[in-house]
């Protein structure tokens, strides 16, 4: 169940980030700002894409990028993070 909400949240990330792209000069409202991460989610990382996550912080999702040269996996938990 752990893993399926997480990935539901990739997959509603993704919808938005895809939304928000085709709509050129918007005012539209970030992920972070649309949808507030949980107490039970803060420190939690998902993965966004190859180069980037989701992390609950403070109660919001912030896309984090990897550094240069290094990817996104994935650890037991389903834990993102860049190596």
């Amino acid at each position: 169940m752990f893993i399926l909400r997480k990935f539901a949240a990739a997959i509603l990330f993704g919808a938005i980030a895809v939304l928000v792209a085709t709509i050129p000069n918007s005012a539209v409202a970030t992920a972070d700002e649309l949808l507030p991460c949980g107490d039970h989610d803060r420190g939690q990382t998902v993965m966004w894409d190859y180069g980037s996550y989701l992390e609950c912080t403070d109660g919001k999702w912030f896309v984090r990028a990897c550094a240069p040269g290094t990817t996104i996996r994935e650890d037991a938990s389903g834990n993102a993070f860049c190596s």
